[in-house]
């Protein structure tokens, strides 16, 4: 055991010993004072401090209830009406010890700093949240009124109170009325403002447990380059990064709001209970974890007490905070003090990359990240005309004027806003989630000139009645396993996500497309124009998890001996593409021809286990691409030109009879099924048909005199 392992492992028995004598359970218990591990050295390394947050009182935390205490005749709080202009309210939390309650005040904001509180909004709720919910005083001309709060919102409040003196805060559950549509329509559209706006985001996992000094002792000692090539094996322990995966997992990470919330912050605090972190430090932290992730998980592999486990963590680029680091450090760019000067990606690409990220509301799906497009930032709800839009010049007069910041800096500030390209998108919270969509639909296709967003999975799981041709995030690539750590479960979409100008495929070519997205919500169809290229004959198992079907090797003609369908079969399985959709490497016919060697007559291929004991880097670099490419996916040959390719096994599989179809302004064929005795069609989904990804089917079209159709798809 290394000297920050003992320094950990004795810092919690002197907590557990203190636990005991307050009474107090461990994940109740809050630092009654500032400790530190003073930084010594450690060989080459450094022994990392850990910050317990300087806000915190010195009093001990009793083990009260969650609930504030009330008295029967307080009245529940009551909004004033908002103001009719750009504004905001903030939340002033005044002083107090830990065993006071929490009193605030609610003001509308002049020009004050402030700083913007992060958070999880749903959380699981005790017996006693149900029978007393959790609760705050704010104060009013009479006297003070109840505030129902979560009881997560609540531990953050405590925690982040100054004992003598108020602290400024934006708290989008207090601060916006969540009750009134109208103003939450209005509001949304200002978030980005606001987060920007904030001297300091923080941001609040949830209250520390007795592994979360572990893993932040952990990320502070990744940080140390000098160790860097022997870190792993020399200077840590898998308990130190099961530790820091499970902070890595907290819901906070998950949320759709948090992207925009770090994406536009000038400054970010990690807080875990009474310990803290700068984001800039985690985002390091994570970075380096992703390219350590090889030999962490060899040595996860070399660990008797995690049996063996090589992937005992998942896939550690798939969780939300690995996603969550990366996203926010690509969308802007900023100058040297921080100020957003330019969002990058459109909200086609913000909708399709944060699938990992989910909203409480299936609305904020779409509104949750409107103020990082560049094609919606500028878009403003005008809060008494509904949809239309403020005038530049109003937006430029609400610019909030900052402490310390000079006339030129706000002159710049306004011009920036004026030089935005507004883009009107209609907010509106009163609206059915079809109507959500559709409006999504109709101002990203026409943008982007393309409907391959119907192959991408987007839209959050459980809303009823949503049409076939919009996908839900339960097909996204990776996905919890049992213990809840990630790992994958469906094959990449073959549409990729959204590029300026680049697409993986071409197999509509640049033909124009025609479509149209019904208006009756309670009928929601999709007219688009396209023609049937081909009929599907037969079908093969599909590839679950990744396994090789045998059946596979004789259908797709590998066992044929001939090497034009061994070609053929080959790059139906890397879908005749790259990792980066570039053109295959020409040693993946070899890698091929290796990776079917290891398998047992008769016998399907299991990819995982080939992974796990082979050494050969290039034959793992063919295998995962084939895993991204085959996973959850049938083998098909289609009835009038025997093309082989691969159809969906979920959520309405590929059968006999679907039509292989070229829809214009997609780049990639699809699977329709006509609705029996009906004119309309269901949309299968996307299908890989080798020789026709790449705008061949306009041949066959135009030699068999094939005529273009308008498709209805519900």
């Amino acid at each position: 055991m290394d000297q920050t392992a003992a320094i950990i492992k004795s810092n919690k028995r002197k907590r557990s010993k203190l636990d005991s004598s307050r009474g107090l359970s461990p994940q109740n218990n809050h630092k009654s004072k500032r400790r530190i591990y003073k930084k010594r050295k450690l060989g080459d390394r450094l022994v990392p401090r850990l910050d317990v947050d300087s806000t915190s009182s010195s009093s001990p935390k009793p083990s009260a209830p969650k609930s504030e205490e009330t008295t029967d005749i307080e009245p529940e709080y009551k909004y004033d009406p908002f103001l009719k202009t750009a504004g905001i309210r903030l939340l002033i939390l005044h002083g107090g010890n830990k065993a006071a309650n929490i009193e605030c005040s609610l003001v509308f904001r002049k020009n004050e700093e402030y700083e913007a509180l992060s958070y999880v909004w749903s959380q699981e709720s005790s017996s006693n949240d149900l029978t007393s919910p959790p609760m705050i005083k704010i104060r009013t001309e009479s006297g003070t009124a109840r505030f129902v709060v979560s009881s997560n919102l609540l531990a953050a409040l405590k925690e982040l109170r100054h004992e003598h003196k108020p602290r400024r805060f934006w708290v989008d559950a207090i601060c916006i009325n969540q009750n009134d549509p109208a103003e939450k329509s209005a509001q949304v559209p200002l978030m980005g403002e606001i987060y920007s706006a904030a001297t300091n985001v923080i941001v609040w996992l949830g209250e520390d447990t007795h592994e979360s000094p572990i893993a932040l002792a952990l990320m502070q000692k990744i940080r140390y380059l000098k160790s860097f090539d022997q870190f792993v094996e020399k200077h840590t322990r898998c308990e130190e990064w099961e530790a820091l995966t499970d902070l890595m997992r907290r819901p906070w990470f998950s949320r759709r709001w948090v992207v925009q919330e770090i994406a536009l912050a000038k400054e970010a605090t990690l807080h875990c209970g009474a310990y803290k972190i700068k984001w800039s430090e985690f985002a390091d932290a994570v970075a380096l974890f992703e390219e350590m992730a090889g030999r962490v998980r060899r040595k996860f592999k070399e660990s008797v007490a995690h049996n063996h486990h090589s992937d005992y963590l998942g896939d550690v680029k798939a969780l939300s905070a690995s996603r969550l680091v990366n996203v926010t450090t690509n969308l802007v760019r900023r100058s040297d003090d921080g100020l957003v000067l330019k969002r990058l990606f459109s909200l086609e690409s913000l909708v399709s990359t944060l699938t990992p990220f989910e909203a409480t509301v299936p609305h904020d799906i779409i509104y949750a990240v409107l103020s990082l497009a560049k094609d919606t930032s500028g878009s403003v709800v005008d809060p008494v005309h509904g949809d239309t839009l403020v005038s530049p010049t109003t937006i430029a007069a609400t610019v909030p004027i900052v402490t310390g910041r000079t006339p030129e800096v706000t002159s710049v500030l306004k011009r920036v806003v004026f030089g935005l390209k507004v883009h009107k998108y209609p907010v509106n919270y009163d609206k059915s989630f079809y109507e959500v969509c559709r409006d999504f639909l109709e101002f990203t296709t026409k943008k982007s000139h393309s409907i391959d967003i119907l192959c991408r999975p987007w839209a959050p799981e459980g809303c009823p009645n949503l049409p076939s041709w919009i996908k839900t995030v339960h097909y996204t690539p990776y996905g919890p396993r049992l213990d809840n750590f990630l790992s994958r479960k469906h094959a990449d979409t073959l549409v990729g996500l959204p590029k300026q100008g680049v697409r993986t495929y071409s197999a509509s070519r640049e033909y124009p497309g025609e479509w149209s997205f019904s208006k009756n919500a309670a009928v929601p169809s999709l007219s688009i124009r396209g023609f049937i290229l081909d009929t599907v004959a037969r079908t093969k198992d599909s590839a679950r998890s990744g396994v090789i079907p045998d059946s596979w090797m004789k259908f797709g003609g590998w066992l044929s001996g001939e090497k034009s369908q061994r070609e053929c079969f080959w790059r139906t399985m890397v879908a005749d593409r790259g990792p980066r959709g570039e053109n295959p490497p020409t040693y993946y016919e070899l890698a091929c021809t290796n990776l079917l060697q290891e398998r047992v007559r008769d016998d399907d291929i299991n990819t995982g286990q080939i992974i796990e004991r082979i050494n050969s880097s290039i034959l793992i670099e063919f295998t995962e691409r084939l895993q991204s490419v085959i996973w959850g996916r049938k083998l098909i040959k289609t009835k009038a030109h025997s093309f082989i390719g691969l159809g969906p096994s979920k959520p309405k599989g590929v059968k006999k009879g679907d039509f292989v179809c070229i829809l214009c302004g997609c780049s990639v064929p699809v699977l329709l099924r006509r609705v029996k005795d009906t004119p309309y069609f269901i949309f299968i989904g996307e299908c890989y048909i080798h020789g026709m990804m790449d705008g061949e089917a306009f041949g066959i079209k135009n030699t068999e005199n094939i005529d273009y159709e308008m498709f209805e798809i519900r």
